[in-house]
């Protein structure tokens, strides 16, 4: 009987005795180590570096090769939040969200990433709030919200994950103050979240 291995780290469900099985595993395991190997593209559209960090900016109107980049990574991310579907995908369309994702680099790795976009349903949550109930906020005009974020293990508790938040408000502009979470929190964004609005966060939906 053939045996099936998942693995602990990966989760890459995988027949050891199979050539092709273990090459895919292995591929899988280093992506989830170190991150997904991307060169500097001539299409980069670089709007933060700093040593061997840098961050980049794109959207669906950007070209196919960057959007494909952006999947991976966010299938990378999907796999570890055990989410059923990724945050971002190369044939999204341009709509009146807006879209864009930031993609978090180490030298010829992409390690993290953001998804952005503008958010009309809003409401406020207030840490103190017993209930956990968010209350309706009457804006005026949507908010840039923070769709979904992802930091390989590694890389944690670097501050990498608020530099993509801030380096993205800045890119459009945006009051830091003026941000929004897309729930559901997982617990490594729900800390995120309560260290940059200690008091209240607004919600995007």
């Amino acid at each position: 009987m053939t045996e099936t291995v998942t693995c602990s780290i990966c989760n890459f469900r995988y027949v050891p005795s199979v050539p092709e099985d273990l090459a895919s595993h292995r591929k899988r395991h280093e992506e989830t180590i170190h991150g997904i190997r991307a060169k500097a593209a001539i299409t980069d559209r670089v709007v933060w570096l700093e040593g061997d960090f840098r961050i980049t900016a794109l959207c669906a109107l950007d070209s196919k090769v960057q959007r494909l980049r952006a999947q991976r990574v966010a299938t990378l991310g999907k796999r570890e939040g055990g989410y059923d579907f990724p945050p971002f995908t190369a044939y999204e369309h341009f709509d009146e969200r807006v879209t864009h994702v930031f993609l978090l680099y180490h030298k010829d790795r992409i390690i993290g990433f953001l998804v952005f976009s503008l958010r009309k349903d809003l409401g406020v949550l207030e840490w103190t709030d017993e209930t956990g109930e968010t209350k309706d906020l009457d804006a005026k005009e949507p908010y840039w919200t923070v769709d979904f974020i992802w930091v390989l293990r590694k890389f944690r508790g670097k501050g990498l994950a608020r530099k993509l938040i801030l380096v993205a408000s800045e890119y459009f502009e945006n009051p830091i103050e003026k941000i929004a979470w897309y729930p559901p929190f997982s617990k490594d964004c729900l800390e995120l979240a309560k260290k940059m609005y200690p008091e209240k966060v607004y919600i995007g939906v």
